[in-house]
C-alpha cells in the first residue's frame, strides 16, 4: 500500500498540467489547522496521504473529472463540511430516498463524501468502517452509484490508490467510458480540456485578481 506524503504529492504534482486563469483567485492548498479542526470536531482521523494531498494542492479537479472537496474550504461550493453535514442530518432524521441508508444507516453514516464526477453524479466515499492502515488512519475508498439501490462498491484500498490507480487509471474508462487513453499528454493542445493527467485548483467565485 502506498503511503503518499508531501513531498511524494510535490513530485506527483511535476507529472500534472496545472489549470490556472491569470485573472482568477484560487483557493489555495488547506491549511493543517482546518485539517486538524475537521479531526478535532468531526472525532476523525483524516488519511494521512489525503491531508498531505489537500495541503500540496487544495481542492479542485483531477482529469478535468474528479472534484476534490476539502474542510471548511472557502468556497462553499468544495467544502466538504455542509455537504456531509446534511447528508448525516438526513439519514438520522430519517427524511432520505436512499434504500442504503433505510437498509443499513450506521454503515452510510460511517461514510464521508470526498469527491464526486463532474460530468456525471458518482460519488466517492471513505468508508469509515473499513480501516485498512490504523497507522496512517488509511480507509478504503468506495463508489456510491446514482441509483439509491445500488450497492457500494471498493474501488480502492487507500486514498493514494485511488488517484493514480482508478482516476488516473484503467477503471477510470471503464467506469466513465472516457475516450482520452490514461497516458494522455499534458502537451497534446489537441486534447487540452480532457487531459487525464491534470489538475484545476478551485476558482474563488466573484473574485479576480486586480489588474496592476
Amino acid at each position: 500500500m502506498k503511503h503518499a506524503t508531501r513531498k511524494y504529492w510535490e513530485k506527483f504534482s511535476k507529472t500534472l498540467k496545472i489549470w490556472r486563469e491569470e485573472d482568477w483567485e484560487y483557493v489555495p492548498p488547506t491549511p493543517v489547522e482546518d485539517l486538524e479542526r475537521f479531526e478535532r470536531e468531526w472525532d476523525l482521523p483524516l488519511p494521512e496521504s489525503y491531508k498531505a494531498f489537500l495541503q500540496t494542492f487544495g481542492p479542485g479537479e483531477l482529469a478535468r473529472v474528479f472534484r476534490f472537496m476539502a474542510p471548511y474550504c472557502p468556497d462553499k461550493s468544495a467544502d466538504l463540511v455542509p455537504l456531509n453535514r446534511g447528508i448525516r442530518k438526513d439519514i438520522l432524521k430519517g427524511e432520505t430516498y436512499d434504500s442504503r441508508a433505510e437498509e443499513d444507516p450506521d454503515r452510510m453514516l460511517g461514510l464521508l463524501y470526498i469527491s464526486n464526477s463532474f460530468y456525471t453524479d458518482h460519488e466517492f466515499v471513505f468508508d469509515t468502517a473499513d480501516v485498512t492502515d490504523n497507522a496512517k488512519h488509511e480507509y478504503a475508498v468506495y463508489h456510491v452509484p446514482r441509483s439509491c439501490s445500488s450497492p457500494l462498491f471498493k474501488v480502492a484500498d487507500c486514498f493514494t490508490g485511488f488517484i493514480e490507480d482508478f482516476c488516473l487509471g484503467d477503471d477510470y474508462e471503464r467506469l466513465f467510458q472516457c475516450p482520452f487513453p490514461a497516458g494522455s499528454n499534458p502537451d497534446d493542445e489537441n486534447h487540452e480540456h480532457h487531459i487525464r493527467r491534470s489538475f484545476s485548483p478551485v476558482f474563488m467565485r466573484g473574485k479576480r485578481k486586480k489588474k496592476k
